[in-house]
């Protein structure tokens, strides 16, 4: 698996993420999210946290592009040894924090990291990506579970990742975030949520 575009263009994921039994989100659907993230003014000096990281792909991919941090959240100890390996790899590890967690239970730990990041200078617009396991369905509580966190600034964008197939409806799960856009790319469907005014 490769990055996109920016700095880290054309560059390989290290194979031991790429070749662990995880489902990375597709090239295809990786560039439709980061045009339109970029198209939102969401991603230049954001501050990015990719929930269920597994391959690491989108928060990498966002580093790549301009953003200025980013933290992954990843249950496994394994593939967050190899998440931590390859930020130093790519020369990003001081700009980069890997919570080993479910993202269940990862709020605290990444709500002081949050708080660590904004204390080191201006707030920073955030943005979430969350492409969980197709099998598990936790978008609904997943969007409330953000909307309830510290996280979510004025200037927050969240991605949710699921498959097409089996799209619920998660719209009206949180007063905090609304949903700005849906699409669909082959098998997979994104939506995307901002803060509400």
């Amino acid at each position: 698996m490769r990055i996109i575009a920016g700095k880290f263009k054309g560059m390989s994921i290290a194979s031991s993420l790429s070749t662990r039994a995880v489902r990375p989100t597709s090239g295809r659907a990786r560039e439709a999210i980061f045009s339109t993230v970029e198209a939102m003014g969401a991603l230049s000096g954001a501050v990015v946290v990719d929930l269920y990281a597994g391959t690491a792909s989108l928060g990498i991919e966002a580093l790549s592009r301009g953003a200025v941090f980013a933290v992954f959240v990843e249950k496994e100890p394994a593939l967050a040894r190899d998440i931590r390996r390859e930020m130093q790899r790519l020369g990003v590890g001081s700009s980069t924090a890997v919570i080993c967690s479910t993202v269940e239970l990862c709020w605290s730990a990444l709500e002081k990291a949050v708080a660590r990041i904004s204390r080191m200078g201006e707030d920073r617009r955030m943005l979430i990506f969350a492409d969980p396991p197709w099998s598990e369905h936790p978008e609904a509580s997943l969007l409330v579970s953000i909307a309830n966190s510290d996280v979510v600034s004025a200037q927050s964008v969240v991605v949710i990742v699921s498959s097409s197939k089996q799209m619920r409806q998660i719209e009206d799960a949180s007063m905090t975030l609304a949903l700005v856009k849906s699409a669909k790319y082959g098998d997979t469907a994104v939506r995307y949520f901002e803060r509400r005014s």
